[in-house]
Parts: structure tokens; sequence; C-alpha cells
């Protein structure tokens, strides 16, 4: 729903100064959360690309996910500027 609130409120003139931040935030860390109970649950093999020797894991999907997962929580700001952002911005909170 965050996100559908971006383009909406641009159309409108709006400037998204918490909102941005927010789908940035809510779509890269479950992403990367997920990354890294797989790791946990598949072993460093899970990491392993196509090509490995057999020895990757489902034809190495894994490591290709996880290839683009970090880059979102780092491109455009990391999470921890994302969550000040949204903190003084969204929720007015003192910077400190």
């Amino acid at each position: 729903m965050i996100s559908l609130q971006v383009p909406s409120l641009q159309a409108r003139g709006g400037v998204p100064n918490c909102e941005a931040p927010m789908v940035k935030l809510f779509s890269g860390e479950p992403s990367l959360r997920s990354v890294n109970f797989a790791v946990d649950l598949l072993g460093p093999r899970g990491l392993l690309r196509r090509a490995s020797g057999g020895r990757e894991v489902a034809e190495g999907r894994m490591a290709r996910y996880s290839c683009g997962v970090l880059p979102t929580t780092i491109a455009g700001g990391t999470s921890e500027n994302q969550r000040g952002i949204i903190a003084t911005g969204g929720l007015g909170l003192p910077r400190g």
C-alpha cells in the first residue's frame, strides 16, 4: 500500500519525504532476512552459483537472488539512513 502512495502523492504535486524511504526499507529488509535464513538453512552451498561442479543448490538460484538483495539495502541510502529519515520526517522525532 505504501508503494502505491508514492506515485499517487507525486501525481498530486507532493513530495514523498518519508513514504519513499518506508517503501525502500520495508522491501529491502525482509528480502535480506530471507537470504540470511536460506544460508542458515542451506549452508554455504546455498550461495554457490551454477556450474560449481554440481555442488550448488537448486541450480544456483539462491546465489543469483542473494547477489541482487544486498545492493537494495545499500543503494539510495543504507537502511539505517532510511530509518533516520522516517524518524525525523515522518514521526517528527528530534535528531540525536
